[in-house]
């Protein structure tokens, strides 16, 4: 049976005292470097593994780190595995732990995170325009990275996308194809509407209509694809001439290339549809969607690195990170074209559940 080393064991293996095998695994600067070099070769020959209970007795640090991602979508999507994925791997390099959270925290909880030491700094996810949590963090000094930001994020590191240039890239696509008639469909619920990605995009839609005098058609429903659908097929038969979708959440892209046939349409040829998607995305439609591509893993990573690199004093300055946004053109885009015929679909009707 394999014996479990204990540090007094790693001491008498490398003939030193246990305060300065504690300092070498503390990484403290006043052990020597042969010393050093004793314990991690009794280290290595012991096997001994290296005690993140010890580390907290000894350093006050649990050595982990929460992801806060509380969240009511029904249909999780693979953004959401990118952004779990992302902050694990950040940890995992650095040896600290990842919590997952996803039930939503009152004060009391988020602060008893810190307190009952079961973390040493927090990723915040779901970011509000105006988010308390974020208030609290700062106002008591306790660290924490945000994967989005408020409206006034000034203090507080954050890693988001650029939705506002995101929107604009895919709408300049569109109206370079000659499409005027644009309509912005989004998943928002009452209980996002301070939601900071999905109040961006919605603003920057806005402001673009107005700049090049278009027709604002935005249109919102809760995050069932089922309704998202319905309201994009209503929404069809109530402005014929809309001739492209445009949507900043993921697939959403598939409820719209449903309803677009649901109308007895086709993608391009009838109605271009520009998305938001990881790499896992393009696949899931016919033909392959035009997209804005969302980097979730590769910033989520950033922030767990942020987050790190603030507790270990690599980093002691705020970072405010604003991902660039870039557009990939696939099929599901085209030129207008004026005179097509179009199959009249009564609005009340809910294609999932056929003719009434």
């Amino acid at each position: 049976m394999t014996k479990n080393h204990t540090i007094r064991d790693v001491a008498r293996e490398a003939g030193v005292s246990v305060a300065t095998v504690s300092r070498v695994l503390n990484n403290k600067p006043d052990a020597s470097h042969i010393a050093r070099e004793k314990v991690e070769d009794a280290i290595g020959k012991l096997g001994y593994a290296r005690s993140t209970q010890w580390q907290q007795l000894t350093t006050g640090k649990t050595r982990a780190i929460s992801l806060l991602f509380p969240h009511t979508d029904t249909n999780p999507s693979h953004i959401y595995l990118d952004f779990i994925a992302g902050v694990t791997s950040a940890c995992e390099e650095r040896d600290y732990r990842l919590d997952l959270v996803m039930r939503s925290l009152d004060e009391r909880a988020l602060l008893d995170l810190y307190r009952s030491s079961k973390s040493d700094g927090t990723v915040l996810m779901r970011v509000q325009l105006s988010d308390w949590r974020v208030d609290l963090l700062r106002g008591m000094n306790l660290p924490f990275v945000m994967l989005g930001h408020t409206e006034e994020p000034s203090g507080a590191s954050f890693i988001d996308y650029d939705f506002d240039a995101a929107v604009r890239i895919a709408m300049d696509h569109l109206v370079a194809l000659g499409h005027r008639h644009i309509a912005y469909a989004s998943p928002m619920p009452a209980q996002e509407n301070q939601h900071g990605p999905t109040m961006r995009a919605l603003r920057a839609y806005i402001d673009v209509c107005s700049q090049l005098d278009l027709p604002q058609l935005d249109y919102h429903a809760d995050h069932d694809l089922r309704h998202i659908r319905l309201m994009t097929t209503n929404m069809l038969h109530e402005h014929p001439e809309i001739s492209a979708l445009v949507t900043m959440r993921e697939m959403v892209e598939t409820a719209l290339f449903s309803a677009v046939h649901d109308a007895g349409l086709r993608v391009p040829d009838d109605i271009s549809v520009v998305g938001l998607t990881t790499p896992h995305g393009p696949e899931l439609t016919s033909p392959e969607l035009t997209a804005m591509e969302f980097p979730a893993w590769a910033m989520a990573y950033e922030a767990g690195r942020m987050m790190i690199d603030e507790l270990e004093g690599v980093s002691t300055t705020t970072r405010e990170t604003l991902w660039e946004p870039s557009l990939t053109v696939r099929a599901s885009t085209s030129s207008y074209r004026q005179g097509r015929t179009r199959t009249t679909v009564t609005s009340s009707r809910d294609p999932l559940r056929g003719e009434q």
